[in-house]
């Protein structure tokens, strides 16, 4: 349970009465205020929990910001300025590659995969070979002789014993075989080399029990045994198989820091009874710290094992078989018969792309500014009211809205330290700043000495363009994703006070 307080204060000194107690006066015409706010905040409804089901800080802040107010020409003309910054602790750091759902998910896949041969439909493609499944239950400390044997003929009079020993090699794969098929043999129904040796339908109803026959302990031996229980790993029985399923707890938070730091402006001024004139500007900025700070050693714990013969084959990932596997990354996740799978459907390509890879992109930005937020933004606002001749009671004004650009994607940059590509956030590809442009005419009449009727055409957007404007940005430069612009609008209202 939270035991924090929120708690906000502020001060505003106007100078004139200060000024006057020492028979001191600003010029005729100007005042002068200073203010100062401090406050902080927290949401204990928003805790979650890290990557090993412990309960998270209650997200807070602090915001201390100071100012001045100050007006000249009988209030004619002021200006307020405003320095703030504020640190947001344990703040939600978004998910764009699904580090969350993926990090239980890629094994999900994989324990599957290990034993897709047991999956209806897929019998012929089981590319894993015997030593990877037989190194995911038993480690190192399993009979290697006996792996190397292949079913015997009598196996359902000996499968009491066989279950409880290593997964035997497929026939197809032991050289002397009659049905030893090496690597680049034609596989007669796709005239393509085979990915793996066939198995026979013996072989496949032999691993079903042995599979089923694996207790939860030998399927969670190579896994964080701190964060295995979190995941709801369950087996689902479907029929005369079975696979697994689960998923990250969903209170599982991706947190950082944020610290804010920013500038507003805003002039007022009104150089006639009619014409009032009002321009602001903001200027903000954020740098992110203490990111992930609970990924850092689940990491450092699990990514050798992710990682184990990864992307290792001089061919790429998509040229692997049977015969080339060498770690527990190179587990294909789906079936098929012609093509391997290409990496991201491979155990280590899919904890690189949606896990590893992710988690040394959002480090990269510890201690920089966030490029994805607009430097600045500029608003000007006009308008004049008519108070006498032929257009008496009309008003007409317009504004400017102005956006500076903003970051859409980064350039690549190759991580010498985890050995993969990561964002370069020293050189974000930027999409264009934006200006918008509204309108307005209105009028006002008195009815009688209680109705006022006013009118008022809006036009809004109105140099607007059909141009897409790019939100996102492929490593290479390229626009990834595009949004459509605001279009013009015209909107016209009737108003009657009484």
């Amino acid at each position: 349970m939270a035991n924090e307080q929120r708690r906000s204060w502020g001060a505003v000194l106007h100078t004139e009465p200060i000024l006057a107690m020492f028979k001191q006066k600003l010029p005729k015409g100007i005042t002068l205020s200073l203010n100062y706010n401090d406050s902080n905040s927290f949401r204990p409804s928003q805790v979650g929990t890290d990557i090993y089901g412990k309960q998270l800080p209650s997200p807070s802040g602090k915001t201390k910001d100071y100012g001045f107010l100050v007006t000249a020409l009988d209030n004619k003309v002021s200006l307020r300025m405003t320095w703030y910054k504020t640190s947001q602790a344990t703040t939600t750091l978004s998910d764009p590659f699904g580090m969350k759902g993926w990090v239980a998910g890629g094994v999900v896949r994989t324990m599957n995969a290990l034993m897709q041969e047991t999956q209806n439909g897929w019998n012929d493609s089981q590319t894993t070979r015997e030593l990877l499944v037989n190194k995911w239950f038993f480690g190192s400390t399993y009979d290697q002789a006996i792996a190397n044997q292949a079913l015997p003929a009598d196996w359902r009079n000996q499968l009491s014993t066989l279950v409880n020993q290593p997964l035997r090699i497929r026939h197809a794969a032991v050289d002397g075989d009659p049905t030893y098929t090496p690597e680049g043999a034609i596989n007669p129904s796709t005239m393509q080399p085979y990915l793996a040796p066939p198995l026979t339908a013996d072989e496949i109803e032999y691993r079903r029990a042995w599979f089923a026959a694996r207790t939860d302990a030998q399927w969670f031996r190579p896994l964080d045994q701190a964060w295995a229980p979190l995941q709801g790993f369950n087996k689902v029985q479907d029929g005369n198989r079975f696979y697994w399923n689960g998923s990250s707890p969903g209170t599982l938070t991706l947190s950082n820091d944020l610290v804010s730091k920013g500038t507003e402006i805003e002039l007022t001024a009104n150089p006639t009874r009619n014409w009032r004139m009002t321009f602001n500007a903001a200027q903000v900025s954020a740098v992110r710290d203490n990111i992930l700070p609970d990924w850092t050693a689940f990491i450092a714990k699990n990514k050798d094992f992710w990682l184990e013969g990864f992307n290792n084959n001089a061919g790429g990932t998509d040229q692997l078989n049977y015969w080339k596997q060498d770690g527990i990354a190179d587990v294909r996740h789906w079936g098929g018969t012609i093509n391997y799978s290409p990496e991201i459907d491979t155990f280590g390509g899919r904890m690189l792309a949606s896990v590893y890879g992710p988690y040394v992109n959002a480090l990269a930005g510890t201690g920089r500014a966030v490029s994805e937020l607009r430097k600045w933004r500029y608003n000007f606002v006009t308008n004049y009211s008519f108070s006498e001749g032929r257009f008496k009671n009309v008003n007409v004004g317009g504004a400017v809205r102005w956006q500076d650009k903003t970051a859409i994607g980064y350039l690549p940059k190759y991580n010498s330290d985890a050995g993969i590509w990561a964002t370069d956030v020293d050189n974000p590809i930027y999409g264009p700043s934006e200006a918008n442009y509204d309108v307005w005419i209105g009028y006002r009449h008195k009815l009688n000495n209680r109705v006022t009727w006013e009118i008022q055409l809006n036009v809004r957007d109105l140099f607007s363009s059909d141009e897409l404007i790019p939100i996102s940005a492929n490593p290479d430069g390229t626009v990834a994703q595009v949004r459509i612009p605001s279009q013009t609008t015209w909107q016209l209202t009737n108003t009657f006070k009484f």
